[in-house]
């Protein structure tokens, strides 16, 4: 990308992800984003493949207030358990069979929820009462 067209580009993408305060809905946020394609898409036409439908899947974060979008959208506790998984694996030069380094990692995962991942996030509990019809609609239609 040209050291030209980096100040605009971050300004828009700021607009198409909005961190904080954010009343836009998932479906906005994927149009922003195909607005924001179609404009940079003739000079820098590798964003064209993400116009595709299947990333609209990336905007549902927006579905839910902003206190908790940032909780939904990182990456970081992802990352925290896979730097996990290879330390503990690290740690054992062999395991006897498939189904113990399942029970490994099994282990390691409550282990880290019961430390780490067992917090509570307060806005959840409100927002699915909030929305608690809309929550029972959406299962019924699974």
């Amino acid at each position: 990308m040209s050291h030209k067209d980096k100040p605009a580009v971050a300004q828009q993408l700021s607009e198409v992800f909005p961190l904080e305060d954010n009343e836009m809905k998932s479906f906005e946020g994927y149009e922003e984003f195909i607005t924001f394609v179609e404009k940079w898409e003739r000079k820098y036409p590798a964003l064209r493949k993400y116009k595709a439908e299947r990333n609209s899947a990336y905007f549902t974060y927006m579905d839910f207030p902003a206190q908790v979008q940032r909780c939904i959208y990182t990456t970081n506790w992802i990352e925290r358990l896979n730097r996990k998984y290879k330390r503990t694996i690290n740690m054992r030069t062999s395991m006897p069979s498939e189904k113990s380094v399942i029970f490994l990692l099994a282990a390691v995962a409550m282990e880290e929820t019961k430390t780490t991942y067992g917090r509570r996030i307060y806005q959840f509990k409100s927002w699915k009462e909030k929305n608690k019809k809309a929550v029972e609609v959406q299962r019924k239609e699974r």
